[in-house]
């Protein structure tokens, strides 16, 4: 998938299959998380005005596809490729650290979110540290400056956080990432830009809108 269309879809279908309660509950869980914040079904229940059930009910459903991570304490601790627990893909965002799933989160959140962005990673082949500025919409500096991500199809069926996300990777260079897919023969994917994956938070903006 490295095109808006094919995203724009995807979300389109994920909603139709979800219970209409959940673009309210996800959004407040979203924003809860950019602030740092673990989020309760309390928490949500006030925040939305949805009964306690129907928000249990929703919440469960967003843990089992894994569109949503809770913690110990069963707060939620991360949602839509956002953490506050530790990843590889650090984010530094409005005097906040914080932490995306996989590689394209990085850059789809700072659109998503129209923030500045200082994005700390590295190459799943080789482990060379890369480094990315977003300003203002755009990528300002990318160390090094051959970084790419490597992608697979998008499924709304499959589990966001443990499976789809595990599997999209940044690479110090087309010739990593092509390395990295020759020792991972069964896995389906694609090279794309880190434009591409900016442009690609759009869509989650409308999502959350």
């Amino acid at each position: 998938m490295k095109n808006e269309s094919e995203i724009k879809e995807f979300y389109n279908v994920l909603l139709f299959s979800l219970p209409k309660e959940t673009r309210p509950i996800l959004r407040a869980v979203f924003f809860s998380i950019r602030e740092g914040r673990p989020v309760s079904e309390d928490f949500l229940a006030k925040q939305t005005g949805i009964e306690t059930k129907t928000v249990e009910s929703v919440v469960e459903i967003l843990a089992q596809r894994q569109m949503i991570v809770r913690g110990d304490n069963r707060k939620i601790v991360g949602a839509l490729g956002l953490s506050i627990i530790q990843t590889n893909n650090k984010i530094q965002m409005e005097g906040r650290t914080l932490f995306a799933w996989c590689a394209i989160s990085t850059l789809e959140l700072s659109t998503a979110l129209e923030a500045d962005v200082d994005i700390h990673s590295s190459c799943a082949y080789t482990g060379e540290s890369i480094e990315v500025t977003v300003r203002n919409g755009k990528l300002k500096k990318v160390t090094p400056d051959s970084t790419v991500i490597w992608t697979v199809p998008f499924d709304s069926e499959a589990p966001w956080a443990g499976g789809t996300c595990k599997q999209i990777h940044y690479f110090s260079s087309v010739e990593h990432a092509n390395k990295w897919k020759e020792e991972h023969p069964k896995l389906h994917g694609e090279v794309m830009t880190l434009e591409q994956a900016l442009s690609f938070g759009n869509e989650l903006k409308n999502f959350l809108s």
